[in-house]
């Protein structure tokens, strides 16, 4: 028997749902936008929507749900608040029996561990990141991942995805890239459907139209808004008739001068109107905010009230998004706290109010910011109705304060607030006056194209070793792109120092992080994500170590480059593993050889399409070629290259093995006699040169569709073969990736068949066509075109996972692993 959504609702929050949260859940098509104002529950009704429509609802439902959940977010305090939620909800489902196991929640934001959600491909999973992690791994360019890594990550994008964005006016280009990217997946098409889901309690209709796709009719079906029924219900009625009364403060305008001179005035004006206020300190919950919008201008009028606080015993806390996680966690308990009981405090903050931050006052004192941004504000005073004397004040600006804003993005505001000057105003009204008020100009973004998704399908660098830079699609023009820092001691050299903990890392703003000195006291993880090396530059979405005399940093007031103390570490950081998950292919705590991994990974394979069937029906015609994939994808390994390698690692010699047969994977793995040697760039082109019975029967686009998969399974040998710049070269004896023209690949038990040997050719690796047919480069880029890069990187993905979970079960002695034969 179903049970209803009301009891999943109420399991998780203790609460009824409201009318529209059990709409969500319960009608058969998602809407497009929700658009419902500060305080309205959003995110609870999309977490618990998505739960009960997988897992509690009725096979209707189950099947119009994608099974991944992509929460985006535009900041990363909102995804430490999201995923607390997502995470509290699903186990309060499991203790009230509603859902049998857990679903796992993973966090995708800079520095932190992925947990392998890219992995996690055939259950349902919630996944919630920055716009800056989701995006760039959407677009195949993912921040903090290895180059390598970055195909699986656009994979496990690529279908099956319910993507909610979140809090649509902070998106930036963000939000164009995200209308564009659902109308890319509609027109080259995925394996398994995706639906967006844009939320926000002020959504302009215009931003989100794109040259793809237009924006959904504010008044269709698939705009979903507050009903009158919503309006009736008490607690959500409450919300929605909390008042706060309007007035303008005037401060002295501020005077430009050196970094930060005129911003520490004019906040020391403001930091004395903040202690001349008494009136909030008797309210219910004794909150006064003061929201700025910049950090530094937070961080100088936190300075001017650090001394009032603490003789007047204030609680005093600043909120901007430049913390380390030990201390960002410090400040989401303090202001979580709530009540009559508590000692007054004052929060001075900066935009990370401004969404989906559960916090109330009596009293906001705000600078002027565009209208979404204002109302989004206006929302933290008086949000359950508690505080009916309750304020907000409005610092006006001059046109060159405006920054981060354009002057021109302040009017509409402004006119309203001059307007009802000394009026009291509601939630209703702030939403109405939003719809109505005149449009601000609208933001110059980046528009990603459709011919922009081919270009990013290629993951080879420049010969510079320069890439496509998505920033632009990310966050924008004007705005900066971040690195992820954390501070500890030199490490000792030839070590592998632990990977950071969340506690540990701070966001920081690119180009205010060049600031430092950190010129060979910095390190970043190399390529593979197993050591640090030294850190030449900082790019966009890297994660660096730094030593703690570089400075930057106060636990206190957060990131400042002007910072020139030594940085406290944190006691005993540090995560045991990687970010990144080792690649597997090279060391097994077990020999194994390639006939037997062959089979495990073809049984893994086969175990993955069997749980995807139902959903991903598209995907049946390339199981042939996915089951040949995971026979042939090591296949380059049979060479004796490799197999030397192998024999002369640390674990000592191989065992003996029958002729035809060959090692896969061994306890160690030694240096290879020929540098640059890529596995399964030779596996690859020993299937154009002699391709097995299995493989020659295919259509030829599907017999090239197995050759880029057996080459790509590493991430490293895509679309593009070429030598590696490094690579030596000897007069008349060009090399590829280790590889020589004639050089003979050996005939090797794959387990449902011998792969014959293989005379190699290293033509396919030129440009234009050649007497074995066209290039490598023309070949794939055939393939790209005809299944589009969604679907490409899906495939990629399915070879690789799989190949991964096989090592794995090989690794720790599975019994399951390498049991029977099978065939074709």
């Amino acid at each position: 028997m179903t049970t209803t959504f009301a009891a999943w609702f109420h399991a998780a929050t203790g609460n009824p749902p409201y009318p529209y949260q059990e709409r969500l859940a319960q009608e058969a098509a998602l809407p497009d936008v929700l658009e419902v104002p500060t305080g309205g529950g959003k995110t609870q009704a999309v977490v618990l929507a998505f739960l009960y429509r997988r897992l509690g609802g009725d096979e209707t439902l189950r099947t119009a749900t994608p099974r991944r959940l992509v929460f985006v977010e535009p900041m990363r305090a909102l995804v430490e608040q999201t995923a607390a939620a997502a995470r509290t909800a699903v186990e309060r489902l499991v203790r009230a029996g509603l859902l049998a196991s857990p679903v796992p929640v993973y966090v995708a934001m800079g520095g932190e561990p992925d947990g392998g959600w890219e992995t996690d491909i055939e259950r349902e999973v919630i996944v919630v990141g920055t716009q800056d992690m989701v995006l760039s791994r959407a677009l195949n360019r993912g921040y903090a991942l290895p180059r390598t890594r970055w195909p699986m990550a656009a994979g496990a994008l690529s279908a099956d995805c319910l993507f909610v964005w979140d809090e649509v006016q902070l998106l930036g280009s963000g939000l164009a890239t995200s209308r564009q990217l659902a109308a890319a997946r509609r027109r080259f098409g995925t394996f398994a459907p995706c639906a967006d889901l844009w939320l926000s309690a002020t959504v302009e209709p215009r931003l989100l139209a794109t040259v793809d796709n237009p924006a959904p009719d504010p008044e269709g079906e698939g705009w979903r808004r507050l009903a009158p029924e919503d309006l009736a219900h008490p607690a959500l009625r409450r919300r929605m008739e909390a008042t706060r009364r309007i007035r303008r403060l005037s401060l002295p305008p501020a005077r430009r001068g050196a970094r930060g001179e005129g911003d520490a005035g004019r906040m020391a004006a403001l930091a004395e109107h903040v202690r001349r206020l008494t009136e909030w300190r008797r309210a219910q919950d004794p909150t006064l905010l003061v929201v700025v919008n910049t950090v530094r201008r937070a961080q100088a009028l936190y300075d001017a009230l650090g001394g009032w606080a603490e003789a007047e015993g204030v609680d005093l806390l600043l909120a901007h998004s430049r913390f380390r996680g030990l201390e960002r966690g410090r400040l989401a308990a303090s202001l979580a706290r709530s009540g009559a009981n508590l000692p007054p405090r004052v929060v001075v903050a900066t935009q990370v109010l401004e969404a989906g931050v559960d916090i109330t006052s009596a009293h906001l004192v705000t600078e002027i910011a565009p209208w979404a941004s204002l109302v989004q504000r206006m929302g933290r005073v008086n949000r359950d109705g508690g505080a009916p004397g309750a304020w907000v004040e409005w610092v006006d600006l001059a046109p060159d304060e405006a920054s981060p804003y354009t002057p021109e993005a302040l009017d509409p505001a402004r006119a309203w607030l001059e307007a009802h000057e000394g009026e009291s105003v509601t939630p209703a009204a702030l939403t109405a006056a939003f719809a109505s008020a005149p449009a601000a100009p609208a933001p110059l973004r980046a528009v990603l194209r459709m011919s922009d998704l081919f270009e990013l399908a290629d993951t080879t660098p420049e010969l510079a070793g320069a890439d496509i830079d998505v920033g632009r699609f990310v966050r924008g023009f004007g705005e900066e792109p971040e690195v992820a820092l954390f501070w500890r001691p030199k490490p000792d050299e030839g070590t592998a120092p632990a990977w950071p903990t969340a506690d540990e890392l701070c966001p920081a703003p690119l180009y205010e992080a060049r600031r430092l000195p950190f010129a060979g006291r910095a390190w970043q993880p190399d390529a593979t994500g197993r050591r640090w090396v030294v850190a030449r530059d900082l790019v966009p979405g890297g994660t660096y170590w730094l030593e703690p005399e570089v400075g930057g940093y106060s636990p206190a007031r957060g990131f400042d480059a002007d910072e020139r103390a030594p940085v406290p570490s944190i006691p005993g950081a540090g995560g045991a593993d990687p970010v990144h998950t080792p690649e597997g292919d090279r060391v097994s705590a077990n020999w194994v050889t390639l006939d037997d991994h062959a089979r495990d990974t073809r049984r893994e394979l086969l175990a993955v399409l069997d749980r995807l069937a139902e959903g991903w029906p598209d995907l049946a015609p390339y199981r042939p070629v996915l089951e040949l994939a995971a026979l042939l994808h090591d296949r380059g390994k049979a060479l004796d290259v490799f197999q030397n390698a192998l024999s002369s690692g640390r674990g000592g010699g191989p065992p003996l093995l029958s002729p035809g047969r060959h090692w896969a994977k061994a306890p160690a793995l030694g240096r290879y006699a020929r540098p640059h040697f890529r596995h399964e760039a030779a596996g690859a082109l020993a299937l154009l040169a002699a391709p097995p019975p299995a493989l020659a029967t295919l259509p030829e686009p599907m017999r090239t569709l197995v050759v880029y998969l057996v080459a790509s399974h590493h991430g490293r040998v895509r679309l593009t073969i070429r030598a590696h710049p490094d690579e030596p070269q000897e007069e008349g004896a060009v090399r590829v990736l280790g590889l020589e023209e004639g050089l003979e690949v050996p005939a090797t038990d794959l387990g449902a068949f011998v792969a014959p040997a293989a005379r190699l050719s290293l033509e396919p690796a030129q440009l234009g066509e050649g007497e074995s047919g066209p290039s490598w480069v023309e070949r794939m880029s055939r393939r790209l075109q005809e299944l589009g890069p969604f679907r490409l990187y899906a495939l990629e993905l399915l070879v690789r996972v799989t190949d991964w979970r096989a090592s794995a079960r090989e690794a720790r002695g599975d019994p399951a692993a390498s049991a029977g034969t099978g065939g074709m």
